[in-house]
């Protein structure tokens, strides 16, 4: 397709069918609206954002970002991703490339979601300190407490949020305390394996 022609997305697929052609939501909410679209309107998506294979959502190790409801993913494929995790062992998993690039697209994700100021924002030193313990400490930096939640919430990187990033606790169960339930209820966004 050239820049700048239109294309009629094709909503005539049922809803259920776990195959987006872009991560992200606008492409993703565009599927599902109907509404037509410019190839120029999608050239701004992130590096997190390529085009991706079918049922992406369903991999519970590929990067979080966008692999949510929220942006396009199906409930079949995220209950895919469950189902595979319920046969892997309840532990964290080593830092790998994946680990290593989601990290690397953190800014331009938060750049996308809230604007390109946020490069400018007095929170960039906090930010990039966040990004650099991750990359060298992998899971283990969720127990630290500065680095526990997601910037301005109260929501931890282990539960995820619902509208960017699905749960960190799919990577990293013992650092999220999934395996520290000891007869309690298991948290929702704990991998069903650490019930056990």
């Amino acid at each position: 397709m050239r820049p700048g022609s239109a294309q009629r997305i094709n909503t005539s697929w049922p809803r259920h069918i776990c195959v987006l052609p872009f991560r992200g939501g606008v492409y993703a909410r565009l599927i599902r609206s109907g509404i037509t679209t410019t190839w120029m309107s999608l050239r701004w998506l992130v590096p997190s954002m390529r085009p991706r294979a079918p049922c992406e959502c369903s991999n519970p190790f590929a990067s979080g970002w966008y692999k949510v409801l929220y942006h396009g993913c199906s409930e079949g494929c995220l209950e895919m991703a469950r189902q595979r995790l319920a046969s892997e062992d309840c532990k964290d998993r080593p830092m790998d490339d994946t680990w290593i690039q989601m990290w690397d697209d953190y800014l331009p994700t938060l750049a996308h979601v809230l604007g390109s100021g946020i490069y400018q924002s007095s929170a960039i030193p906090y930010l990039e300190a966040l990004v650099a313990a991750m990359k060298l400490g992998g899971c283990a930096t969720l127990k630290q407490p500065q680095f526990r939640n997601l910037i301005g919430t109260q929501t931890s990187w282990c539960e995820g949020d619902p509208e960017l990033v699905r749960p960190l606790a799919w990577t990293c169960p013992e650092s999220c305390d999934c395996t520290a339930a000891n007869g309690t209820s298991l948290p929702s966004y704990c991998p069903r394996s650490c019930a056990a």
